[in-house]
């Protein structure tokens, strides 16, 4: 399958070397969806991100990589409505 990616040549090179493999860009992008919504960063970056764009600090292993790839695809797809795990809101009042 081919994988067109959003990322630039330089940013694919980067991910490969640091992680020697290689990863899908829907993997890279839950990984910085991930870092993102985190509310630590959200709150150490605060002023920053309102006058330019986020930095993404990558993390040094392979599977804490993964791992929060997993935990932003799953954000991804609860925010789209696309998950399973959605909770039932109930019936509706009469």
């Amino acid at each position: 399958m081919l994988d067109y990616s959003i990322f630039t040549p330089e940013f694919r090179d980067f991910i490969n070397t640091n992680y020697k493999e290689y990863f899908s860009s829907e993997c890279i992008l839950g990984y910085i969806y991930a870092v993102l919504f985190h509310k630590d960063y959200r709150n150490k970056y605060l002023d920053f991100l309102k006058i330019d764009f986020p930095k993404i600090p990558f993390v040094d292993s392979k599977d804490k990589f993964l791992s929060l790839s997993k935990l932003g695809t799953k954000l991804i797809d609860l925010h789209l409505l696309k998950s399973d795990d959605l909770p039932s809101v109930g019936k509706p009042n009469p």
